[in-house]
């Protein structure tokens, strides 16, 4: 993202593989289109969330590699040539297991905003700039509605893992 001059503009094209999720959300005249990029009919709110849900909970299958990996070394110890050739190939195998299983746990959220809604997202952006600057914030919940039983709140670009976007997703 280029935000020399308070502007949000995306930077380009992100590069993905075929497992990547893709994620297209265009603004329209009475809100919001969700579509996939591969298949490009139109989905609900609550489909796009689903899918993004389901692809951040795949399992990785690396840790269960390496186990099987440790396994079959060890009942070849009498062979120590193969014990370790089966070991080596256990972890090249979980570690092209883990780079997959990353790559199919990953959304990228693609953003074509009207300029109103862009102007929109900008003003959001700059409060909570604003709010970042502050030296603390607190944030009363409906469990503890007394200002004596706050918390702290953080706001800015929060860490949310498998999702990229052309814009920053920021929050509190």
């Amino acid at each position: 993202m280029s935000s020399s001059s308070g502007a949000i503009t995306p930077e380009g094209d992100f590069a993905q593989t075929s497992s990547v999720g893709e994620v297209v959300v265009t603004s329209v005249e009475n809100g919001y289109l969700y579509s996939d990029a591969r298949n490009p009919a139109v989905v609900s709110q609550e489909q796009m969330m689903a899918g993004l849900n389901a692809r951040a909970g795949i399992r990785n299958p690396a840790p269960w590699i390496l186990l099987g990996g440790a396994v079959a070394a060890a009942a070849l110890v009498g062979l120590p040539g193969l014990a370790i050739s089966l070991a080596i190939g256990a972890c090249v195998a979980a570690a092209i297991a883990n780079v997959q299983c990353q790559r199919s746990r990953q959304t990228i959220l693609t953003y074509r905003l009207a300029p109103h809604d862009q102007r929109m997202l900008e003003a959001v952006h700059t409060g909570i700039r604003t709010l970042m600057s502050a030296r603390a914030i607190w944030c009363a919940t409906a469990e503890a509605p007394s200002l004596a039983e706050r918390t702290a709140a953080h706001p800015g670009v929060p860490a949310i893992p498998y999702i990229k976007s052309n814009v920053p997703l920021m929050g509190i």
